[in-house]
């Protein structure tokens, strides 16, 4: 048996990750990214903004995707051809809206039928694509929502979960994907943003520590579902479409630094979080989607958001 078979092996007889008292997210990373205020009041003072159609329909579409791969790469070929997608899109977003969205007044009929369609569109075009993004034949699925728990500096624990992985036998080769829902896709600016990009990377060095996987065996991939493409009839734009970043070993160091960078100016050495190093960092572009551009007793650069100021960082 080689070193990648017995890593695999590892990875299959994971179990659920235990609960750990100090654990960090890559969305907690990339919002500390824009703005250390927002991940204090967020994660440290606990304020929580309301839910929206977008986080909505991707949880949604993701939970569909992820239970039909489960078929499909399963024993149940026949169930995997013959499973209703729409149907259970459909459930899952009048599940997931009704506490969160509908009975707050946060949609309307209209807007959860648009996405429901975009949705089918996605998910048609998936299945009729399936071997390009998801081949079968030497592949074996490892999992879906894969629970990943690696131990950091500062007395800190890095908790995630992978969208899919995916093994290929014969080439002893690990693929780690991660869905993205997206309006119409991401542009080149996008794909250039580490605050994106660091996640699949992050995940691949982590996996490749935990289970002893060579770098070079892991590639990783984002999936980016688009709800809606061009009409434009001189060319064909998909539903789906794949992106991956760099990821040699250059890209991998810069992505550490990056996170470390987090860490450090985040936590005390025990794991105690650095309060008074979590500034904001205002900027039309930070504040512009920010949950809490509208309450000054939140943040004092909201009062310039309500007059139409230009927003600049206080000195």
């Amino acid at each position: 048996m080689t070193k990648v078979d017995e890593a695999i092996e590892s990875i299959q007889a994971e179990t659920a990750p235990d609960p750990v008292s100090r654990s960090v997210s890559y969305s907690q990373y990339t919002l500390w990214s824009t703005c250390p205020h927002q991940w204090k009041l967020k994660y440290v003072d606990g304020f929580r903004e309301e839910s929206n159609i977008n986080l909505i329909f991707g949880t949604a579409v993701h939970d569909t995707v992820q239970h039909w791969l489960k078929l499909y790469y399963g024993d149940s070929a026949i169930q995997a051809k013959a499973f209703d997608m729409h149907e259970m899109l459909k459930e899952r977003m009048l599940v997931l809206a009704k506490d969160k969205l509908i009975e707050k007044g946060l949609t309307t009929k209209e807007e959860l039928m648009e996405y429901y369609l975009d949705g089918c569109n996605i998910l048609d075009h998936m299945r009729a694509q399936v071997k390009t993004w998801f081949p079968h034949a030497g592949y074996q699925l490892i999992g879906v929502e894969v629970p990943l728990l690696k131990e950091l500096s500062n007395n800190i624990t890095f908790k995630g979960f992978i969208d899919v992985v995916v093994y290929h036998k014969s080439a002893k080769t690990l693929y780690i994907y991660d869905f993205k829902t997206s309006g119409r896709g991401w542009s080149d600016y996008q794909k250039k943003d580490a605050a994106k990009t660091d996640q699949l990377l992050l995940y691949k060095m982590f996996y490749s520590e935990l289970f002893g996987m060579p770098l070079d065996s892991i590639k990783i991939e984002f999936i980016i579902l688009k709800r809606k493409v061009s009409q434009n009839p001189e060319y064909v734009v998909k539903h789906v479409a794949g992106f991956e970043p760099a990821h040699g070993k250059p890209s991998l160091k810069k992505a550490r630094e990056r996170f470390d960078k987090f860490l450090t100016e985040t936590f005390n050495v025990d794991g105690t979080v650095r309060l008074n190093n979590l500034h904001p960092t205002p900027s039309d572009k930070n504040c512009k989607f920010c949950p809490f551009n509208n309450d000054a007793t939140k943040c004092q650069f909201s009062v310039n958001l309500k007059s139409g100021r230009k927003i600049t960082k206080a000195k």
